[in-house]
């Protein structure tokens, strides 16, 4: 056994990068394979770069053929994050790539590149997720996201109103990428004011993370904010792609989720009562008392401080027709970043570093609720810091036969393809 990682019996190494330099791809919502299944989108950078410092290091954006080991670059970017790199993507089953990158004057935006003929073209904002048609796009400003929660923000410029709290000219943008428009669809202040909860006065608000339902018909996006004990509250909307019909999901502690289908969304979230909510919020919990009680909470066992504060993943119906219902709470104990295999039937996603350094890598069948373990890798504690964290964020090839995560059990930032074929066959 390799000290450094451990697979299950059932599951082989198709390829791995390596060499001098450092690979990765980023976040876990969207597939890095190409509409052919062939080449992978990887994001390279020298080995020695460690800290994340904005724009003055930048990315080769290239594509990686797992069978041969061969990397081209197709592009180079300025605008990447450890966490979400520069949000790469291909634009439905056209095979143009979707990138974003910083112009000259220091603003975020996408470009989209014919990955055969090298023609690319400039996009009227950045992209943050892309319909799976291929006509829309969304993203928040990066500049806000770089000020308020750096590790999914740009050193980018920043917006004309990044001091307000809450900006009615800032918040979700979308765009027509075949009329090449955009217009705002979902503003912070729209956010607020949607069944408001307290929040201090002079702390700003910000959106994360807006991404499309299957159809594309809806999109769901966090509302974040400090609160006074310096936590991150968070509420979950999901709204209709004009901005319309703003539902709020979950709230207080909301994580990583998942499109199961139009109509459901799993998510990492705590249901725990308005009372608990509202403290939250308003900082009350930063008060001296309750302080104590969160120092106390904290000392006691993961699955009793679990079952108190009734974290789990959760199903939402969307339309609010169902009560929100726990999702694998026995198989899916922690969160993860989860993503859906393309028939449906199964869910990869992983674990943080247990206290022994190593990150697990999980199947879930969602019609038995079966879990299987992949395997475990080993994280180094200089990957385990807040804006240098190397998550596995596994995604699905487009058979659902492969699985594709970034590691660095080997001391350095790499990506690995697995073939779980045996296992969801």
């Amino acid at each position: 056994m390799n000290h450094q990682f451990v697979l299950n019996d059932g599951v082989s190494l198709v390829g791995a990068t390596e060499g001098e330099f450092a690979h990765f791809f980023g976040y876990h919502d969207v597939s890095p394979w190409d509409p052919l299944n062939r080449q992978i989108i990887v994001h390279r950078l020298p080995s020695g770069v460690m800290d994340y410092t904005g724009r003055s290091v930048s990315a080769d954006v290239c594509l990686w053929t797992p069978t041969n080991g061969e990397i081209r670059s197709v592009g180079r970017t300025a605008a990447w994050s450890w966490e979400q790199a520069s949000r790469a993507q291909w634009r439905g089953k056209r095979g143009t790539l979707i990138f974003n990158v910083l112009r000259d004057s220091g603003d975020a935006v996408g470009v989209e590149v014919d990955v055969d003929t090298g023609d690319r073209h400039e996009l009227p904002a950045s992209v943050y997720s892309i319909s799976s048609d291929g006509r829309w796009a969304m993203t928040p400003h990066f500049g806000r996201l770089w000020r308020y929660w750096k590790s999914y923000g740009y050193d980018c410029r920043l917006p004309a109103s990044i001091e307000q709290v809450a900006p009615s000219d800032d918040g979700i943008f979308l765009l027509d990428l075949d009329k090449g428009s955009v217009r705002l669809t979902f503003s912070v202040q729209q956010a607020v004011e949607t069944d408001p909860v307290p929040s201090p006065a002079d702390t700003p608000h910000f959106l994360a993370h807006p991404t499309f339902s299957p159809s594309g018909e809806r999109f769901a996006v966090l509302h974040r904010f400090a609160s006074k004990d310096r936590s991150l509250f968070t509420r979950l909307f999901v709204c209709n792609q004009d901005g319309g019909d703003a539902r709020i999901l979950a709230r207080e502690k909301v994580s990583h989720f998942e499109w199961l289908d139009d109509h459901r969304i799993i998510v990492w979230a705590r249901q725990t009562s308005p009372l608990l909510t509202n403290a939250r919020s308003s900082g009350i919990s930063a008060l001296p008392l309750a302080r104590n009680l969160v120092r106390l909470l904290r000392k006691l066992s993961p699955d009793l401080k679990q079952r108190m504060l009734n974290e789990y993943y959760y199903v939402f119906d969307v339309r609010g027709n169902e009560a929100p219902q726990r999702f694998g709470p026995d198989a899916l104990d922690q969160d993860g970043h989860p993503q859906v295999s393309p028939n449906g039937k199964w869910i990869v996603t992983d674990t943080y570093a247990d206290p022994s350094g190593y990150q697990s890598l999980i199947l879930f069948d969602v019609e038995s609720e079966q879990r299987i373990d992949v395997g475990k890798f080993h994280l180094p504690e200089a990957f385990r810091k807040k804006l240098l964290k190397s998550d596995l964020h596994p995604r699905w090839d487009r058979s659902g036969n492969l699985l594709c995560i970034d590691s660095a059990h080997s001391g350095q930032r790499q990506m690995y393809v697995l073939d779980v074929s045996s296992l969801v066959h």
